[in-house]
């Protein structure tokens, strides 16, 4: 009976291998532009190449990684501007992370010339209090150094914003786009003593949001 399977075996063994290859070219393909994308970022994050860097083409870079992991990155906030991407290092670890766990699904559409995942990407997670923490860390230890990254620091200061209510409850003007407003001051070693103070009190209201991928507060 299995001699009449026996000249299938070497046609169903090329099909695999063939499979197997364009599969393997594929992912290759996908490994190769999205590092070359994150080296963009790393870059710009590290204020290397600024002067060979072409601003369109890293707007659309990061705006692909953001759209293929959904973890979004910094921006400048300004209206005028039209928020313009900031990569700051939490993000471009964000996004090494989401890869070494998406890395096996990745694959370039060369048609389309996007990259995409071949099934549901799984979402980066990291602990709550411990991730909240480090950014408070990082802002201190900035301020108390005196090397602030601008960039940097405008990330932590939103992040923990939304979080807080800091900005609300601390500042009497907020940043709009109105061109007559004051922007609010950002990052002191003060606000630093009542973002430690905050969390003393409502640690335990903090979680990871696995849709967005992001530091989150319970009501």
């Amino acid at each position: 009976m299995l001699t009449g399977f026996r000249p299938l075996l070497p046609y169903s063994f090329l099909l695999f291998f063939i499979q197997t290859h364009a599969q393997t070219d594929t992912s290759e393909q996908a490994f190769s532009v999205f590092r070359s994308y994150l080296q963009v970022a790393e870059d710009y994050a590290a204020c290397r190449n600024l002067n060979s860097i072409d601003f369109e083409e890293f707007q659309e870079r990061i705006i692909a990684l953001e759209e293929l992991t959904g973890i979004i990155s910094h921006d400048d906030g300004s209206c005028w501007s039209g928020n313009i991407r900031e990569p700051v290092s939490y993000n471009i670890n964000d996004w090494n992370l989401w890869f070494q766990l998406n890395k096996t699904q990745l694959v370039f559409d060369e048609e389309k010339g996007v990259l995409k995942t071949v099934g549901n990407s799984i979402p980066i997670e990291r602990n709550p209090t411990e991730y909240f923490l480090t950014l408070v860390t990082d802002m201190e230890q900035m301020l108390i150094n005196h090397m602030v990254f601008w960039d940097r620091l405008k990330y932590i200061s939103y992040k923990l914003d939304v979080l807080t209510d800091y900005r609300k409850n601390h500042f009497f003007m907020e940043c709009t786009c109105d061109e007559n407003d004051e922007l609010y001051p950002i990052g002191t070693l003060h606000g630093v003593e009542i973002l430690k103070e905050w969390y003393a009190e409502n640690h335990h209201r903090l979680y990871w949001d696995m849709e967005t991928q992001q530091l989150a507060v319970r009501n």
